[in-house]
């Protein structure tokens, strides 16, 4: 597992690198039930892996405020989706590409929303598991973000 990291120990995992389909096994021999991809794959070939699998297409950039609004957005269905698969006892790995900057906020939003940490404690939380989370430029406001969308009842 030196490609995945855990957020919440044998509950929440993140992928490291591209390739996915290559560790099907391995993530099912770990405990994880559900993938929720970011960016597009073979979801016919997860799926028969016997995984639960859900595509969520998120941009990539954060550059200005008008793509981060539009990522907070995005965030919110696929916090969701991960809460409601932890819920239901399905372990779950969430990844995009190189499962630092989408995932990472996917999870600080996460906990942000469910574990009702603040957006620098969930920040500082994916950043010590996963020391790349959210350095590309833009990434690192949007936990902040996040939780003011939160916040303000939208």
């Amino acid at each position: 597992m030196s490609e995945f990291y855990w957020v919440i120990p044998g509950l929440l995992a993140g992928r490291r690198k591209a390739g996915l389909l290559s560790d099907l096994e391995e993530m099912w021999e770990v405990g994880l039930r559900t993938i929720v991809s970011l960016v597009r794959v073979n979801s016919a070939a997860i799926q028969a892996a016997g995984f639960q699998h859900y595509h969520v297409p998120m941009t990539g950039f954060a550059f200005f405020d008008g793509l981060r609004f539009r990522l907070v957005r995005e965030m919110l269905t696929v916090v969701d989706i991960v809460a409601t698969e932890l819920a239901a006892g399905r372990p779950t790995l969430v990844h995009c590409r190189a499962g630092k900057d989408r995932t990472g906020a996917v999870f600080a939003g996460y906990l942000i929303r469910y574990h009702g940490l603040s957006s620098d404690e969930a920040f500082r939380q994916v950043r010590q598991v996963n020391p790349r989370a959210m350095t590309m430029m833009g990434f690192d406001r949007l936990p902040m973000m996040y939780e003011t969308w939160i916040m303000s009842g939208k």
